[in-house]
């Protein structure tokens, strides 16, 4: 308490500290008041101290609103791995902590001999030690991760408490950390051992705030697009997006077919523009974006295009279909002029590695920093770099800048991270997701400061400006329009078509070959894919994840159902199938079977403990995919059965009512859906409602369980 007062005599003075050394102060406050319940009055005093002030430029407010949602969830993040008490002494944790020694180095010198992956400047002038620990420790210490230190070993004759002191992990290798520590060190430090607690990774943190810093520094110097990021109403548009008229195909000068509402998203991209393309599920981004990109490499000779992603996956997805498509043209780029960034190149796809930096230069970064210089020689030559939007930040990409920033899955990324590309020089954007699909994870606190909400989202749903164009991708081919009409209707303005009616009807007809009782969709026999099987169990009680038994049994019986053939119609004469279509029959069933064991079948749920439960419920052999909901996104699944858990008298849905976590759901299956639940509780939520009166109900009990088996 006597720090928050000293703060509150010192608000003058923070007051009149400079940006940069302000964000410093929220940083080290961040990592170094351990006590969560500390920090969270040292950030907000530190806050207060800056937004009381009169007259701060809407920039510089940009910046304190962001920089405070990063620094609390960067605090709260390091207080659920590593909580600490009011003295701020780590508790007793879960794991055992790392017992290390430390040993002096010399003190850090900018970027003199640093790693290619070292951390970005200093917030300050830290103490940089090597620690020895455990070649074969568990849960092994990585790069850029956020540790504490405390004495594990009193000298003798000491009349202080052990030392505490936070430490970032600059470089990792076997056996040995190098650490720059945030605190001052007691004399004796190399004489006594430490025990190491891990407190979560700071990278991401630090680059976002970083990228804050530098928007609201350099302004349109690092961003073209500062204002429409800082939503300056003189940079408002007046009417309707300036999108592209009609464009052929010719001009476009395509590699792969588009349908419409591609080719005008393609289209309304140029040089000096941003352009923000909401892509719902199964509409062809990834086509899109390459098509993009080839444009942009086609416009400017001369451009330089950083492609980026929230995952190395996506990053991945993006890049093999390039590679394909570019040497549709020639190919317009040759290997050498495409790169592929990462820190670890062995998080990169192992068909993609021969485009890392490490296999151009034949050794790694990591390992051998003399071969730093010749990989900025190679980032400099490259046309095209492939990253994640925090590895735009990192390496040889630190300081390197690029004229064309393409964010794809941009909806999933808080706005800070969007920053990261967007203040490396770019003059022309593109930012490709689906808003109305889940949110960034964050900590709590990060919600309440709208850390979760990403740049498209905000950038999409406000007003439009000068040099922007909003376009949807309108045509989906995932799934048929039975499974469509819902979410189109929904969350995509009923918007959204479906482009492979022929293809969706096969899909459909394959789910009629199994023996759940699929509703009927008209007296042609054919199937309603979209059903709901009531499920009156009660939830269990008790526990913050829910499970609910009832209904993890009932979804291994419909898994089963799913993978059985239907069987055939009786006899109208003696109830039997007749003998001579017999081996007609069981050719049929035999067939049936192979179709039914082939097709993927997911079981969501919105609770980690339930899909823990499911797997251990779900008959073996079946091979079902369990996962969460959220876990779930971006993949897909021939049939998709989602157990809802929640069912109480009071009718609480917890977080199932979010409108987002039902739509990645309800987009999830190609062919068919099954939700199972409670009615009386999930009817109480309208958006729930309505979608259980789109669905068609069937009912489903499992088979009664033998007396002798109960026993």
């Amino acid at each position: 308490m006597a720090a928050l007062a000293a703060l509150e005599r010192l608000a003058e003075v923070i007051a009149k500290l400079d940006l940069s050394a302000y964000l410093d102060l929220l940083w080290l406050a961040a990592l170094c008041v351990r006590s969560f319940e500390v920090v969270q009055e040292v950030l907000l005093v530190l806050h207060e101290s800056r937004t009381a002030q009169q007259d701060v430029p809407a920039i510089e407010a940009y910046a304190h609103k962001h920089a405070l949602a990063i620094v609390f969830d960067r605090a709260e993040e390091a207080a659920d791995a590593c909580p600490c008490d009011e003295q701020g002494r780590p508790r007793r944790q879960k794991t055992a902590p790392i017992t290390a020694k430390l040993l002096s180095m010399p003190a850090p010198k900018g970027d003199e001999g640093a790693p290619a992956d070292a951390e970005p400047e200093a917030l300050s002038v830290p103490i940089r030690v090597m620690a020895h620990v455990r070649v074969d420790l568990s849960a092994p210490v990585r790069l850029h991760a956020h540790v504490r230190l405390k004495v594990a070993s009193t000298p003798a004759h000491s009349t202080l408490p052990p030392a505490v002191v936070d430490a970032i992990v600059v470089r990792a290798g076997r056996g040995e950390l190098v650490l720059d520590v945030l605190q001052p060190l007691p004399p004796e430090f190399a004489d006594v051992d430490w025990h190491m607690y891990q407190a979560g990774g700071v990278v991401t943190s630090k680059a976002m705030l970083e990228a804050v810093r530098r928007l609201a520094v350099e302004g349109r110097g690092c961003c073209r697009f500062k204002d429409i990021i800082c939503s300056d109403a003189s940079v408002q548009a007046e009417g309707d997006a300036a999108g592209a008229a009609a464009v052929d195909d010719a001009e476009l000068s395509l590699t792969s077919p588009l349908n419409d509402s591609q080719k005008a998203a393609v289209a309304a991209t140029a040089l000096g523009r941003m352009s923000l393309i909401w892509g719902p599920p199964g509409t062809g981004k990834t086509t899109v974006v390459v098509q993009i990109l080839l444009r942009f490499l086609r416009l400017d000779p001369e451009a330089r295009i950083l492609m980026t992603a929230s995952t190395h996956n996506a990053v991945d997805n993006v890049l093999e279909r390039f590679v394909a498509e570019n040497a549709k043209l020639g190919p317009l780029l040759d290997d050498e002029q495409i790169l592929r960034a990462a820190t670890e190149a062995a998080r990169v796809h192992k068909a993609l590695q021969k485009y890392t930096v490490d296999a151009r230069l034949g050794g790694s970064l990591n390992e051998d920093p003399r071969l730093v210089q010749k990989a900025q020689r190679r980032v400099r030559d490259a046309r095209i770099v492939f990253t994640t939007c925090t590895g735009a930040s990192l390496g040889v990409l630190r300081k390197a800048e690029f004229d064309v920033v393409l964010i794809d899955e941009a909806s999933q990324i808080s706005e800070p991270a969007a920053l990261i590309p967007l203040v490396k020089g770019c003059g022309t954007a593109v930012m490709v997701g689906d808003h109305v699909q889940l949110r960034p994870t964050v900590q709590a606190m990060g919600k309440a400061l709208e850390f979760d909400r990403s740049l498209f989202e905000r950038l999409y749903t406000g007003p439009l400006y000068q040099d922007m164009t909003k376009d949807m991708l309108e045509v989906q081919y995932r799934f048929s329009e039975a499974i469509a009409g819902f979410p189109s209707a929904e969350f995509y303005e009923g918007r959204l078509r479906t482009g492979n009616p022929v293809q969706a009807a096969a899909a459909i007809a394959k789910l009629a070959l199994s023996a759940f009782p699929w509703p009927s969709a008209g007296p042609d026999g054919s199937i309603f894919p979209v059903a709901f099987v009531p499920c009156l169990a009660e939830e269990d009680y008790g526990r913050a994840s829910k499970s609910n038994r009832g209904q993890a049994d009932l979804v291994a019986h419909i898994v089963s159902l799913l993978r059985e053939p239907r069987q055939p119609a009786p006899h109208p004469a003696n109830g039997t199938a007749p003998s001579a279509d017999a081996a007609d029959a069981t050719a049929a069933a035999a067939a049936a079977t192979a179709e039914l064991q082939a097709s993927s079948i997911a079981a969501l749920t919105p609770y980690a403990r339930q899909v823990k439960l499911l797997g251990q419920t779900l008959p073996a052999g079946h091979g079902v995919v369990t996962s969460t909901i959220d876990g779930f996104q971006g993949r897909e699944a021939d049939v998709v059965v989602l157990s809802t858990v929640r069912s109480n008298a009071e009718g609480d849905l917890g977080f199932v009512e979010d409108a987002r976590r039902l739509n990645v759901a309800w987009t999830r299956p190609k062919a068919g859906l099954v939700v199972v639940g409670d009615p009386r509780t999930l009817c109480r939520a309208p958006l729930w409602d309505r979608a259980l009166r789109y669905c068609q109900e069937v009912v489903v009990r499992p088979p009664e369980v033998p007396e002798t088996e109960k026993a």
